[in-house]
């Protein structure tokens, strides 16, 4: 039980206990359902606040960990450590653009390490740190005119046969140009398998993104990057997803991405509920001011909303949390405090917006360095 903390719900602030029982958030309130008080150890929490663990739906690796390449088990089990130093209790192993043959080959090892496996969203498995769930596939059904880092000689058209070696039940998301995919066919093959779809590394204009979000895409993959700008008389796919309501817009909040004015300027467009925040960090991340990924952590992406004057603390970590959980389907087992979830929290010192402690499926994990 967690108590005397300031709690984030989604009606607002509490200051209730939280009760955890088998890896799952038992109850909000003074007493447990089905136990007595007794039963339970209590963490004292004052002068802390307690959050849902972030959710990073965009995760190609870190300093020590490549996920563009040949990933062992050690090397998996340190970026989940980096995720969780940072707040982060689920997120999604991305690859980007290479090969079939080649991606087919760092799914296949990646899942033999444990991504993906049912014992990653398993209230009680002692051995998780940080949860990972499923795949982002970014990439290779990109517009060759907009490849950023990857690979232009591996970007191709979607296709059936490609999609079918490439997409089963590890996947969660894919992102792809939509003006790709010319008849929609592939947009539906996804979505029809549970798939969520997002625009990204994208040449559309903006009738073809509007077809493609008719057609079913409701994300956009790093809005602005990798992706025409907008003209008066051009208004692409970035007017596209800023106007559509249904259109859920990812942001890299690291000031080298997009500028700060940008960042709120989407968040004003979009509002709270529409707005993820990914960090897209990588092994190379932003080197010498390349945008080759990024650097950035995305506790570090909640203290710059809020440090840029964007947003208050409380929103930015809806857009770090239960937004990006709800995007790929996850929303019903993380991403808030909601009694029957998972109890994957995050104590923060919200003075400093910095992560205290972290809790995985109920046990507490090493402190924040």
């Amino acid at each position: 039980m967690i108590t005397g903390a300031e709690v984030l719900v989604a009606s607002g602030r509490s200051r209730t206990s939280v009760w955890i029982n088998n890896g799952l958030i038992e109850a909000l309130g003074e007493s447990p359902l089905s136990s007595t008080v007794s039963d339970y150890e209590v963490v004292n929490a004052s002068g802390l606040t307690l959050t849902a663990g972030l959710v990073d739906i965009q995760v190609n690796g870190g300093a020590r960990c490549n996920l563009w390449e040949v990933t062992g088990k050690a090397e998996l089990q340190g970026l989940c450590r980096l995720m969780a130093e940072h707040g982060v209790t689920t997120f999604l192993p991305t690859l980007i653009t290479d090969s079939v043959d080649r991606l087919c080959e760092l799914k296949s090892g990646l899942v033999e390490a444990g991504v993906a496996s049912p014992e990653q969203m398993s209230p009680e498995n002692s051995e998780i740190i940080a949860r990972m769930p499923g795949f982002h596939l970014e990439g290779p059904f990109l517009s060759p005119q907009r490849p950023g880092v990857h690979p232009v000689e591996h970007i191709v058209p979607p296709d059936s046969e490609k999609l079918s070696r490439l997409v089963d039940e590890t996947v969660l998301l894919v992102t792809l140009a939509p003006e790709e995919d010319k008849d929609g066919a592939s947009i539906k093959w996804l979505r029809e398998r549970g798939v969520k779809v997002s625009a990204g590394h994208t040449n559309a204009d903006y009738e073809e993104a509007k077809q493609a979000f008719d057609a079913g895409i409701r994300l956009a993959t790093h809005l602005f990057n990798a992706m025409p700008g907008i003209h008066h008389r051009d208004p692409g796919i970035i007017t596209a997803a800023l106007l559509d309501r249904r259109v859920t817009c990812c942001l890299i909040a690291d000031g080298l991405h997009l500028a700060p004015a940008m960042v709120d300027l989407i968040f004003r467009m979009k509002a709270v509920e529409k707005v993820v925040l990914v960090t897209d960090i990588a092994y190379v991340g932003t080197a010498d001011g390349g945008l080759v990924g990024s650097s950035i952590t995305l506790d570090e992406a909640v203290r710059n909303l809020v440090r840029w004057g964007i947003c208050s603390f409380d929103q930015a970590i809806q857009m770090a949390t239960i937004n990006p959980a709800s995007a790929v389907g996850l929303g019903d087992r993380l991403g808030s405090l909601d009694p029957g979830k998972l109890a994957d929290l995050v104590l923060w010192q919200e003075q400093e917006l910095k992560v205290n402690s972290v809790i995985s499926g109920g046990r507490s994990l090493a402190p924040a360095p």
